[in-house]
């Protein structure tokens, strides 16, 4: 558990000795509680968005807020957007902010892809990128960044991506793309293999 979360936690659950927790509860169960928690799992997303341990804490904390209102749901993606931009330096346009459901489930998939969940993604741009070894990554990212970037928009219109995912691919700044590209290749580094061997 993060340093951060736990103060978090921690400091949102202690109960303001003013407040008359008695009336309170009459209208609220344990407010104090459920707003540290709300903020506990809310910070379990976002203070991990960029980092390895990611996935991990993502799907913990989502298990636990998927009963959330909609409108604390609203509240996450604003800051789930915000720390994509300083994170990833990417911006997403104010017309693709969530407002409803099924827009904050497209946030979420999109969230899911630009940490974790692009193995088909990565590994058919792969499979079209002219190389028989992997050796080195990176090097071959800045060789074929050219290549790269026409599989892409050629996965873009042979598959299909949420609104989010393909204002992303099609608008992220080509170098910033490539390194996003090779970061997550290194990862899939097996799965790469497999798939460019699929011919043989």
């Amino acid at each position: 558990m993060e340093t951060n979360e736990i103060k978090i936690l921690l400091g949102n659950s202690i109960e303001e000795a003013e407040v008359d927790m008695d009336a309170k509860r009459e209208e609220r169960d344990f407010p104090y509680q459920e707003s540290a928690l709300e903020d506990y799992y809310f910070s379990m997303i976002i203070n991990n968005i960029g980092k390895e341990e990611f996935k991990e804490n993502y799907l913990i904390a989502k298990s636990n807020i998927i009963n959330y209102s909609t409108k604390d749901k609203i509240k996450l993606s604003v800051y789930i957007i915000n720390q994509i931009n300083e994170v990833y330096d990417f911006e997403l346009p104010k017309y693709l902010y969530p407002v409803n459901k099924e827009e904050i489930i497209i946030l979420f998939e999109f969230l899911e892809f630009l940490e974790y969940d692009n193995r088909s993604f990565i590994t058919e741009i792969w499979y079209y990128i002219d190389v028989e070894k992997i050796t080195n990554i990176d090097k071959i990212c800045i060789e074929k960044e050219d290549k790269i970037m026409l599989e892409i928009e050629e996965q873009l219109d042979v598959q299909y991506f949420s609104k989010m995912t393909t204002y992303f691919l099609r608008t992220y700044t080509k170098d910033k793309l490539i390194k996003w590209f090779c970061e997550k290749s290194k990862k899939l580094k097996t799965a790469i293999l497999l798939t460019i061997r699929r011919e043989n």
